[in-house]
């Protein structure tokens, strides 16, 4: 007669996390992100109006590189790379090799029917170890109204003891307000 074994099947945290809360609920990718170094992008939409902003990431590594590498959008935040009016939402990214690049390429505005009513532009392109690093915040504020977007993209760097410095990179088609943000 046989003797029965019983096997212990290990799973991964991902997997343990995603039997005991609702799966489809949770992004894998922003778990993936609590159990390695990870970057934190926070987008605050503090517009009247649902926003669409244009997030990126690459594996180029250099300028050379940002023409022959392929760009992957982010859509895995507000409701499928959607902000609705006055919300905030925010996606953790595995900082892993993979990550060199992050691009904010602006944002498109809209009344909640679809209708567009104006966009902000940018290509702002921030390098790992140069403009972030893993254990970073990156937040995207979008403000204004018609006529009047505005776009700001803020680095808070994260250095060994814990403490945050903050980068202030303004995004925005008017230089005089951009001098004025530089000198103050």
């Amino acid at each position: 007669m046989r003797n029965k074994t019983t096997r212990l099947i290990r799973l991964p945290a991902a997997a343990i996390l995603c039997l005991t809360f609702a799966c489809d609920s949770l992004d894998l990718g922003n778990i993936a992100g609590l159990f390695g170094p990870s970057v934190l992008i926070v987008i605050e939409n503090n517009t009247s109006f649902t926003a669409v902003p244009d997030i990126r990431t690459s594996e180029s590594s250099n300028f050379w590189e940002d023409g022959f590498e392929d760009e992957d959008q982010i859509t895995g935040f507000g409701n499928n790379g959607v902000l609705q009016a006055n919300q905030s939402a925010s996606i953790r990214l595995a900082c892993d090799g993979d990550l060199e690049l992050i691009i904010f390429g602006g944002a498109t505005f809209q009344e909640g029917n679809g209708f567009p009513l104006g966009d902000v532009g940018g290509d702002e392109k921030l390098r790992r170890d140069r403009e972030f690093d893993c254990g970073d915040t990156i937040r995207i504020r979008l403000s204004g109204t018609i006529f009047n977007f505005r776009a700001d993209v803020d680095v808070e760097h994260t250095d060994d003891s814990g403490d945050v410095e903050s980068f202030d990179d303004v995004n925005d088609d008017n230089v005089a307000d951009f001098l004025e943000d530089l000198f103050d």
